[in-house]
């Protein structure tokens, strides 16, 4: 699969996570294992490619550079969004116990 294939698939998935991480934290782990499986498939072409640049692919590089520092990014936002949502949900859990057990008790 060509590099510029797998930024096309990457950019739609963070596009796809986005509003599921909020709402479906399984299908956001879906989807987050789906996004690092591309990384780490994109990560490979660049090694392939790299020992076979030549001056001419600057400006490619500079590309290639900007997308990743663009993906570390995105990342580090939804890797907090993401703990701050489990935070919440692990709270709210824990009020619906005690409810369950106070209603228990009664």
């Amino acid at each position: 699969m060509a590099l510029e294939q797998v930024n096309q698939q990457i950019a739609e998935a963070f596009k796809e996570i986005q509003p599921v991480l909020t709402d479906n934290l399984d299908e956001a782990e879906k989807l987050v294992q789906t996004l690092q499986n591309l990384l780490l498939q994109r990560q490979k072409l660049l090694r392939q490619w790299l020992p076979t640049t030549v001056d001419e692919d600057r400006q490619e590089l500079l590309q290639q550079q900007r997308l990743t520092q663009d993906y570390e990014r995105h990342m580090m936002v939804f890797r907090k969004h993401y703990g701050d949502t489990l935070v919440a949900k692990k709270r709210n859990e824990r009020k619906l116990d005690l409810y369950k057990t106070l209603d228990a008790q009664r």
